[in-house]
């Protein structure tokens, strides 16, 4: 191997174990000691902190974080319409700018399903995500980045939304928060007491997928059964989020193509909230954190792409930072190697139109959940390693 090739290292997090920085770093030393070990050169290594609008993000923007307590995804929700119940430490970020300040409100900070231990998307709420958003706000950003994925909810961002003032009610004009489960309730949406700061507010959505809001490819059919929804469930939170777009078209805040918005199935159906409720412009989230990095630069001198993350599946090739990063490298003709936690059997043409050279699983035999914390780093570096070894040996031969 040239000792001018440079290799590109950035992985999303792996979910409830890993940091995209801790993984970032135990790929590069697991780099570092097989090219040692073998008697290969130094590697030359580029490390990129990823996200793609999910957990993670905030940090991966640079922002200096400002906590906050707010309600997580299990805050019981009151017949009089108030959150109870679980708090979280949540977090937005703050990035300053010559023509203001802007505000990163990260979904997972507030309504991830890493803070739920119920871990049921007919129940869970955004509504700590509205607080999040109302204290950037009230510390003074002129522009939002609200960063969706990781959620444990399915409620269309109407948690969220209920935070900043809008106020939902029932067929008997009962006002309630919904939940995902509680969306088919809802007769009449008033948005007269949502946030006038919002208004005058740019608000960019970064998405972790490219699903819709709803059916097959939709929210509840893709992700709830991840969050805890069986069969049944999946159908009655599709229903909800069906009704709730209809609500929006019939009151005339969005367009009857709101079901088809790419990007709106994220986090459960809150990218087409935020686009509804905050007048937000949906991106790829990946693709936003990848321009920030200056990928597209460093893979000019690149030899190889190692990104990876906890579960590697067909909805890791479809906006999420995975997928983002592999599509570039093929554009580039640059080799892409995943290394996952776990990894579903994909077609292999399935993964070389999506720029995926191979996948490799770090998880080792069966793990008992309660052990996966633990050895999620070991496997990490082990998997790495090999690879490496690799790598190098096919590159000297």
């Amino acid at each position: 191997m040239k000792s001018s090739e440079l290799i590109i290292i950035a992985p999303d997090s792996f979910k409830g174990t890993i940091s995209s920085a801790d993984a970032g770093e135990i790929i590069a030393e697991a780099f570092k000691s097989a090219a040692c070990d073998i008697g290969a050169s130094p590697p030359r290594l580029s490390r990129l902190i990823m996200a793609d609008g999910g957990e993670g993000t905030t940090a991966a923007l640079g922002a200096k974080l400002i906590y906050k307590d707010v309600c997580g995804p299990d805050a019981l929700i009151s017949l009089k319409g108030e959150p109870t119940g679980q708090r979280v430490k949540g977090f937005f970020g703050i990035l300053d700018a010559e023509d203001g300040i802007t505000g990163v409100v990260e979904l997972a900070a507030a309504a991830a399903l890493t803070q739920s231990e119920r871990r049921n998307p007919e129940l869970a709420t955004t509504y700590g995500v509205g607080e999040l958003i109302k204290a950037a706000l009230d510390f003074g950003a002129k522009r939002l980045i609200l960063t969706l994925g990781g959620s444990a909810t399915n409620d269309g961002g109407a948690g969220m939304a209920a935070a900043l003032g809008v106020v939902f009610t029932d067929k008997e004009g009962r006002s309630f928060i919904p939940t995902g489960g509680s969306l088919s309730d809802i007769a009449k949406i008033d948005l007269s007491g949502l946030d006038s700061r919002l208004a005058g507010t740019d608000v960019d959505v970064m998405c972790d997928v490219k699903f819709p809001m709803a059916g097959a490819r939709g929210a509840s059919a893709n992700f709830a059964p991840q969050k805890g929804a069986d069969a049944a469930m999946v159908e009655r939170l599709d229903r909800g989020l069906r009704h709730l777009a209809a609500l929006w078209v019939e009151s005339g805040l969005c367009s009857s193509d709101i079901l088809e918005l790419e990007g709106g199935g994220a986090a459960g159906g809150a990218g087409a909230g935020a686009a509804v409720f905050l007048g937000g412009r949906l991106r790829p989230g990946a693709e936003v954190v990848l321009d920030v990095a200056g990928f597209d630069g460093l893979l000019k001198e690149a030899a190889l792409v190692v990104t990876g993350e906890g579960k590697f599946d067909h909805t890791s090739l479809n906006g999420k930072a995975v997928g983002a990063a592999a599509a570039r490298a093929k554009a580039a003709g640059v080799p892409v190697l995943v290394i996952a936690g776990a990894a579903d059997v994909l077609p292999p043409e399935l993964l070389s139109e999506y720029g995926v050279t191979a996948v490799l699983c770090s998880q080792r035999g069966a793990v008992r959940p309660e052990e996966l914390a633990g050895r999620a780093k070991g496997d990490l570096y082990e998997a790495a390693y090999h690879a490496a070894r690799l790598w190098y040996g096919a590159r000297r031969g």
